[in-house]
């Protein structure tokens, strides 16, 4: 059976980057404020970014109070590496549109 690893943050709605990232995202990042200020468009797969970009957007466009869920592969530095070395799990990001400038996103892989 697969473990689940999970984190939260919060995400300006104009460029999906980083206002707040829950420090439960620190046994994947040594530091999770380093993503405060990035886009999560710049994390996505290079060959999935641009669908997640438009279903991303489409959904925080539809003003609906419920979430969307988009599947994609985000780039996670190997811990400990000395060269610039990434793997690229599979996550499920659950967006909730909470202000006219947030969201919220949950982010779930299996482990």
């Amino acid at each position: 059976m697969s473990q689940k690893t999970c984190f939260w943050s919060l995400l300006s709605i104009t460029n999906l980057s980083f206002v707040y990232a829950s420090p439960s995202l620190s046994p994947q990042f040594q530091n999770h404020d380093q993503l405060i200020g990035h886009s999560l468009l710049d994390l996505i797969h290079p060959e999935e970014v641009t669908l997640a970009r438009r279903d991303l957007y489409r959904f925080i466009d539809s003003n609906t109070l419920a979430g969307s869920v988009t599947r994609c592969r985000i780039q996670e530095p190997f811990k400990n590496s000395t060269e610039q070395q990434y793997c690229w799990p599979v996550v499920d990001i659950v967006m909730y549109v909470v202000t006219d400038k947030l969201a919220l996103a949950f982010f779930h892989r299996d482990s």
